[in-house]
């Protein structure tokens, strides 16, 4: 499996239509970028991210991942409908984040050679990821700075593995500990499918709170998420899942 983490969104988009890229790596790749440009209008000196309704009553949400991409619509579609504003250096997560709820498509990089679109359907898709590398940059923070402790307990969509309906699965670990495998998302998950094979494995989808309240309680040294990438894994003490219970 390719790590879609580094990628810009032209090439993320490029390697997807290739078959070189799944629809969930695309989405990590997307969400993950810092660099979107969002049409967006001034509220009393507020910026506004922009919906735009192209004459089919459908309201459109437009992310564009450079200038070259903006200026592609602005040639297309016209700076009355466009607008000459927008907001830069955007991360994906937080563009997802802001999609309105009567949003009917999000359109990235619209009118460009390789659009994509996201319908209805799908923009809790996108607003689900805005929540998994939310989570992922709050593990990082508890990591090195004790902090993020109440976006890992809340967030509902980790896994983790039984194995034989009785043993959580463990990561491997070259100094014998006993850690516990977790995951924020499922692309982390198939990962560790993938490299460490074995029969009657199960993923079983969890939230915060009650994964910290049961994993405090079990045999184990501690537990790592997404031991097996696609992101730098996060490794805590077992005294990790109470402090999150107690400060989060």
């Amino acid at each position: 499996m390719i790590n879609a983490d580094g990628l810009n969104p032209r090439a993320a988009i490029d390697r997807f239509f290739n078959t070189k890229l799944t629809a969930t790596q695309l989405l990590r790749s997307l969400a993950v970028y810092r660099g979107w440009q969002v049409p967006a209008r001034l509220e009393n000196l507020v910026p506004v991210f922009t919906d735009f309704d192209l004459g089919n009553g459908a309201k459109h949400f437009f992310l564009f991942s450079d200038k070259d991409a903006y200026l592609e619509c602005r040639n297309k579609i016209g700076i009355d409908i466009l607008g000459d504003y927008y907001v830069g250096n955007v991360a994906g997560h937080s563009a997802f984040d802001a999609i309105k709820d009567d949003v009917d498509v999000v359109n990235i990089n619209p009118y460009s050679p390789q659009e994509v679109h996201y319908t209805r359907e799908q923009i809790e898709r996108l607003k689900a990821w805005a929540r998994i590398v939310k989570t992922e940059m709050a593990l990082e923070s508890a990591h090195s700075s004790m902090r993020g402790y109440a976006a890992i307990r809340s967030f509902s969509d980790y896994y983790f593995v039984m194995e034989d309906e009785q043993y959580v699965a463990l990561a491997p670990d070259g100094r014998g500990r006993k850690l516990a495998a977790i995951f924020t998302a499922d692309d982390a998950l198939e990962l560790f499918l993938e490299r460490n094979p074995k029969p009657n494995r199960r993923p079983v989808p969890i939230g915060g709170e009650a994964l910290f309240g049961a994993i405090r309680k079990m045999p184990l040294d501690g537990f790592v998420f997404n031991c097996s990438g696609p992101m730098k894994p996060a490794m805590f003490p077992l005294s990790f899942a109470a402090e999150i219970l107690e400060k989060g």
